[in-house]
């Protein structure tokens, strides 16, 4: 049964990633090498963050984001085969927290576990790296991942 449907572009799209949050009303599209981030409980869907408008100069790629349960932080990959990096966002303070590093080729796929303390990624040679999620600010408070 489908619950809704948007046009989220003015122009067709050959590629487009999405990632969606059961806990929250979020859901991240890439597409073009940006991402977005959309509430899908506004009517029509409203725009909450994007990268086109951190206007970093960073190049996405269109494969292995991934958002945790709460929709505060993403994983985006860029680099593809040269410099292959994870970047870690914090939507709500429109702040990267940090990058990974540690692939030798372009990075296809992420994920988050449910609680956060930990991310995977893979890469197009069949490598899995495992990462520690690092400690975080929440209303200004440090927080660590094991809490």
């Amino acid at each position: 049964e489908e619950l809704a449907s948007w046009k989220m572009f003015m122009f067709r799209v050959d590629f487009l990633e999405t990632v969606f949050s059961a806990d929250v009303p979020f859901v991240l599209s890439g597409v073009h090498r940006s991402y977005q981030l959309w509430d899908h409980e506004q009517s029509p869907p409203r725009e909450v963050w994007s990268t086109i408008q951190r206007n970093d100069g960073i190049v996405y790629s269109q494969s292995g984001a991934a958002m945790t349960h709460d929709g505060v932080r993403l994983l985006l990959v860029s680099g593809e085969d040269a410099e292959p990096r994870i970047h870690l966002f914090n939507v709500q303070i429109d702040q990267e927290l940090m990058q990974l590093q540690g692939h030798r080729s372009e990075i296809v796929s992420t994920a988050i576990t449910q609680d956060g303390k930990y991310a995977v990624s893979g890469s197009r040679l069949g490598v899995l790296n495992l990462w520690r999620m690092p400690v975080y600010q929440i209303l200004g408070h440090e927080q660590d991942s094991d809490n």
